[in-house]
């Protein structure tokens, strides 16, 4: 992921930098206020030299005017750039699925479509959410650490344990948290819209009371998965808030002990302290944007999975075209096949053999996922098989024309449409040189040729 990423911000690598220096200077601005205020409220009590406190107000009013200018910048500027990658990112991954097509046309958490789309708002969500924070919290404390540096090396190693803390180890620790929760990926949305649109048939072949305690089933292992999701959050919340209780803790000893032991001005230390403060609040952000990450990394996972399967599956269809052999005299039939199979990730339909034969009636029966849809789009040439053979009307499924093979074949759909308008229109939508005659015996053949008769085709 992260290869094509750099490939892809590539061309925006000075827009990236300015982002990066104007939430810096954002960053910092919110640091410079809070210190800049800390130390006018301290040393007023010291009753300094007007001069002095006309610097300090000047700053702090500065400072919050940066940080406001700044702050809008930011998020113009991240949100142009965010965008652009997004767009940049959407066209490579549609131009990689379309260089593969035909791809599998179901998945374990639903169709290929749903996937794409939802993976690909979820990398443009994350980016826009992980990418900035951890860059300009770094440049800002080492800046801080910088600054530090002439005052007491003990509290520019302490502000380099901090960042150290909450941009590098408590990440990783979050990152395999989450990764450790079992992803729910047993298809809830499709099996209950499965649910809903087969219910009279379900209803009519008693299979309704055993497809809904499926579907029961599924609501209570995903509620499962959120619950333990929802735990994982809050775990990694309150780690976060007790470190960051320990670590302020930590930086008020520091700043005692060197006021106490090593004539550090006092009025410097509450400076370093609500620096830190304001320093520490940036810092823990970072932490908290590992589930994006997380949520990017498992999109493009899905991504990945569907564009490699296409690749290996184009290669497996490139490589097995077979030889073109009459239909052997042991398989009868209109249409036969023989050790016919066809997988995505792993095997959906495995050797194969049918017969049906001319004249009859042939029902196909089995659970989702088995293979029916796939045979449905081997035999349209929608999809080709990764061995076996096929006949159709005696002649090999190689020999036959794409076009040619669907025009000797129709699908008769669960779900069917009329459209606004006449019964003539609704035929001549797909069939524009069809005649008067031929929609009233095509009527006929479904047992509507009264509606012809008694209202006409208008």
């Amino acid at each position: 992921m992260s290869r094509e990423i750099r490939q892809l911000i590539k061309p925006l690598t000075g827009w990236l930098l300015l982002v990066v220096l104007v939430g810096s200077i954002a960053s910092l601005s919110t640091v410079g206020l809070m210190g800049l205020a800390a130390w006018l409220v301290a040393s007023a009590a010291l009753q300094p030299p007007l001069y002095t406190l006309s610097l300090a107000i000047t700053g702090v009013r500065f400072c919050g005017i940066f940080r406001a200018v700044f702050r809008y910048l930011e998020r113009l500027l991240s949100h142009k750039v965010g965008f652009e990658v997004f767009n940049n990112l959407r066209t490579y991954i549609l131009a990689q699925i379309i260089a593969v097509l035909p791809f599998a046309k179901q998945k374990a958490a639903g169709n290929t479509y749903e996937i794409i789309v939802n993976a690909i708002d979820d990398l443009r969500d994350s980016f826009l959410r992980f990418f900035l924070p951890p860059l300009t919290s770094t440049v800002a404390t080492f800046l801080v650490i910088f600054w530090l540096c002439f005052f007491h090396w003990w509290l520019a190693g302490l502000f380099l344990g901090f960042w150290f803390l909450f941009v590098i180890i408590f990440p990783w620790w979050a990152y395999k948290v989450y990764a450790g929760i079992p992803r729910d990926e047993q298809g809830l949305t499709q099996e209950i819209i499965e649910f809903y649109e087969g219910s009279a048939p379900l209803e009519i072949y008693g299979y309704d009371k055993v497809k809904l305690a499926y579907a029961k089933e599924q609501i209570e292992g995903y509620q499962q998965y959120r619950t333990k999701e929802n735990k994982v959050k809050a775990q990694i919340s309150l780690v976060a808030d007790i470190l960051m209780g320990a670590c302020w803790t930590l930086l008020v000893a520091t700043v005692c002990h060197l006021n106490f032991h090593e004539h550090f001005d006092a009025i410097m230390g509450i400076t370093v302290i609500l620096t830190g403060q304001a320093l520490l609040e940036f810092l823990m952000m970072v932490p908290a944007l590992v589930e994006h990450v997380y949520e990017a990394k498992h999109s493009w996972s899905k991504l990945q999975d569907i564009i490699v399967s296409g690749q290996a599956n184009k290669v497996v269809q490139q490589d097995n075209r077979g030889d073109i052999k009459p239909q052997p005299a042991n398989l009868p039939g209109i249409l036969a096949t023989e050790a016919l199979a066809y997988g995505y990730t792993e095997p959906v339909m495995e050797n194969l053999d049918l017969q049906l034969a001319n004249g009859k009636k042939t029902l196909l029966l089995g659970p989702s996922g088995c293979g029916k849809s796939t045979l449905f789009y081997v035999l349209t040439k929608l999809l080709k098989p990764q061995q076996g053979n096929l006949w159709l009307e005696g002649k090999n499924y190689r020999a036959w024309p794409n076009e040619a093979l669907r025009e000797e074949m129709a699908a008769s759909f669960q779900d069917h449409h009329i459209f606004q308008g006449t019964v003539r229109y609704n035929f001549k939508m797909f069939y524009p040189d069809i005649t008067d005659e031929e929609i009233i015996d095509n009527l006929a053949k479904v047992g509507l040729k009264h509606l012809a008769s008694k209202e006409g085709l208008e």
